[in-house]
């Protein structure tokens, strides 16, 4: 079911408008800086012959806080009547406390300590201004295996879908279930609802992630799972689009990641992103072609405060 409050010539600057607003959340691709070992640590590490196979799950002390920095720099493409060329740069400062922890999932109290979004072009005029959401307090609660259950926060505010969509976008890949060796992969499938991403139609965007347990090494003494994640994007419809819309999506993106195995947190992420979103228009030329990469990290800044 598409959702139409204006006139047909209309639409796709609405839906432009909205892939614009949202599009530091959204896909990208191209892998173009540094990836560190861990945070602050200059010790030079050491690969660990691995004896038997190792979990790797997310760990926590109630009342620990974590604090986590993510951002994304899109270049996106779009039609000349849109803007043309566009870069977004997004960042994201998040601290979590944790707040229960049991066998299968950690409680956090999250916290916005920081956000900013940055346009060269907004032709549409796109409210850029996050700066309200800083200090925004939100629940949130995951898997140990690091699988984002969901977002919770007090009234109807628009950011924790967006939050949300950015965690799972430019965040941690999902851990194994079960003990893994150096060598294994393993796949989970994410469905990300569409219109939250700016796609004006019913459907999902279908992500398959596909991780490998590269290698362990050691640093200090700690050991560092080292992780590559290959990921595909397509769009799945859940209703006959209608009234002339048709759209078509496919992506991927490539990360490389490190975990923190001895205390339980993700480290650091670098990865890169690609997608060709097609919006078909019936009467309106066809639609419009809208081209994206990006390249995006995150971070452990503080642990355990």
């Amino acid at each position: 079911m598409i959702r139409r409050t204006r006139s047909a010539r209309g639409e796709p600057a609405r839906a432009t408008a909205s892939l614009l607003a949202l599009a530091p959340l959204a896909l990208g691709a191209s892998l173009a800086m540094a990836l560190p070992l861990a945070r602050g640590g200059g010790a030079p590490a050491t690969a660990v012959a691995q004896e038997g196979p190792v979990m790797l799950q997310l760990s926590a002390r109630t009342g620990e806080t974590d604090t986590y920095r993510y951002e994304q720099n899109v270049n996106l493409q779009l039609p000349a009547e849109f803007g043309g060329a566009q870069s977004i740069a997004s960042r994201l400062v998040l601290s979590q406390t944790a707040m229960s922890v049991s066998d299968d999932r950690i409680q956090y109290l999250a916290e916005i300590k920081d956000v900013s979004v940055e346009m060269t072009e907004n032709p549409l005029g796109a409210d850029l201004d996050f700066s309200k959401y800083k200090g925004q307090q939100f629940d949130m609660a995951m898997t140990r295996q690091g699988q984002l259950l969901g977002l919770e926060m007090a009234g109807a505010n628009p950011a924790a879908q967006q939050i949300q969509q950015s965690m799972r976008q430019v965040g941690f890949p999902q851990l194994a279930g079960s003990p893994v060796r150096v060598g294994d992969t393993w796949t989970d499938t994410t469905r990300a609802d569409a219109a939250g991403m700016g796609v004006p139609v019913d459907g999902d965007i279908i992500s398959i992630n596909r991780t490998t347990l590269e290698r362990l090494t050691e640093l200090g003494e700690r050991t560092i799972a080292n992780l590559s994640v290959q990921t595909t994007f397509t769009f799945q419809p859940r209703a006959e689009a209608g009234l002339g819309m048709s759209v078509e999506m496919i992506g991927s993106r490539s990360d490389d990641v490190r975990f923190d195995v001895t205390n339980g947190r993700f480290i650091v992420s670098a990865g890169s992103q690609s997608f060709t979103l097609n919006i078909g228009m019936a009467g309106l030329g066809g639609g419009f072609l809208i081209e994206g990469d990006s390249r995006s990290s995150a971070q452990l800044l503080e642990q355990g405060s």
